[in-house]
């Protein structure tokens, strides 16, 4: 049978890959989230093979209610390995502004997870990959469905190898000849990853900033013109960072070049090319590979709460082509900042350890007050204190 069309039913669930998802569900009357988690604890190798491959891994129809179900799901029943976890002082932060409701952006960051941005009616994140600032970054992004979006309100995903093949062959071959160069991380790494699973060779290029929205909402419409008609409308990408360069390559003697706007828009049109829309549920938790994928959250209308949790960090130059330049492979041994430090370090003020400690020792009346008006939200909708998009 089709690898498109699989239907496997194991015990009391049923694993069925078809139109590009692997879809988990009951195959009886139990849906608990305990007859859940045994079954992939029994399951793990095929539950695992599913993840790392083109067919994400959607768990749909059990009972599963809270952010806790999922992360027990993740690491515990399916034992995938945690990720660097934050440091206290900057959970505790979170926390803190949860309950007193000036969490900046609406974004908490919790010990295993976080929540995800609120959806907006013709607006869309730009494309990207969790922890894409820099080489070490997880394997596995997950999202857990707490509410469904009272509208709309999809994720995308973008086929990486779909992408690399939609890419004219100059292009294609300035990538095979080319590192990818972000400040944030001050390390060359490949412009292409392969893929350890399946082989697959994919786009890696990941940064976004203020200078790139204009060009990514461009090249947006020009696919849903021509290629995806069946895409959202969208008027705006947000983006909320402070960067503002645009994408620069590496060549193999280590000069620093600017990918430019032609080829810049060429890029992200053929990820756009390479979409998938997932429509949630609630209790979905949807698997997906770090590698293989980016993504991004569409137009929708809240309440939307969804739940990111992510696993099995790693350096994705130890994934860079035998083929790959000079440049890249001499930089592939040499120390490079951790998915959370780099993460931090983008987020200005909010990550740094004397500041936040300072504001913890406010009393809550004053907290919540400095929350509102200087973190929490700014008047272009913006974080000041908080995460990137």
């Amino acid at each position: 049978m089709e690898a498109s069309h699989a239907r496997a039913r194991l015990g009391n669930a049923v694993l069925t890959v078809k139109d590009g998802w692997s879809v988990l569900h009951p195959a009886g009357s139990d849906t608990s989230a305990d007859a859940l988690f045994a079954y992939c604890k029994e399951h793990r190798e095929a539950l695992r093979a599913a993840v790392f491959s083109e067919n994400p891994l959607l768990v749909r129809g059990w009972d599963l209610s809270h952010v806790s179900h999922a992360e027990h799901l993740i690491f515990e029943a399916l034992g995938l390995g945690k990720m660097e976890i934050y440091p206290r002082w900057f959970i505790s932060f979170n926390e803190r502004c949860e309950r007193l409701g000036v969490a900046p952006g609406g974004l908490v960051q919790k010990r295993l997870s976080r929540n995800a941005p609120d959806a907006a009616p013709r607006t869309m994140q730009p494309p990207h990959v969790e922890f894409g600032l820099g080489p070490h970054r997880p394997r596995v992004a997950s999202f857990f469905c707490e509410v469904p979006p009272a509208a709309d309100g999809e994720t995308a995903l973008f086929s990486f190898p779909r992408a690399l093949e939609l890419l004219d062959p100059e292009l294609r071959r300035l990538l095979h000849t080319h590192g990818w160069w972000t400040s944030r991380s001050g390390t060359v790494q490949p412009a292409t990853l392969r893929h350890p699973e399946t082989g697959l060779e994919g786009l890696q290029l990941y940064a976004f900033s203020h200078g790139l929205t204009a060009l990514c909402l461009d090249a947006y419409q020009r696919a849903r013109a021509a290629e995806r008609p069946d895409l959202p409308l969208v008027d705006r990408i947000v983006y909320s960072g402070p960067d503002s360069e645009g994408l620069t390559l590496v060549t193999g003697d280590g000069r620093k070049v600017p990918l430019g706007e032609r080829r810049t828009v060429q890029l992200y049109r053929a990820m756009f090319g390479a979409t998938r829309l997932h429509t949630w549920r609630q209790g979905d938790v949807l698997l997906f590979d770090n590698v293989l994928f980016g993504h991004a959250r569409m137009p929708g209308r809240q309440p939307r709460l969804l739940h990111a949790i992510f696993a099995e960090e790693m350096d994705t130059r130890a994934l860079r082509p035998a083929s790959a330049p000079a440049c890249v492979h001499s930089a592939a041994a040499r120390k490079s900042k951790g998915a959370v430090a780099i993460t931090l370090s983008q987020l200005g003020p909010g990550g740094w350890w004397i500041i936040l400690a300072t504001v913890m020792l406010f009393p809550d009346w004053c907290f919540q007050i400095f929350g509102r008006l200087l973190w929490a939200v700014n008047t272009s909708g913006n974080r000041k204190l908080g995460y990137a998009s």
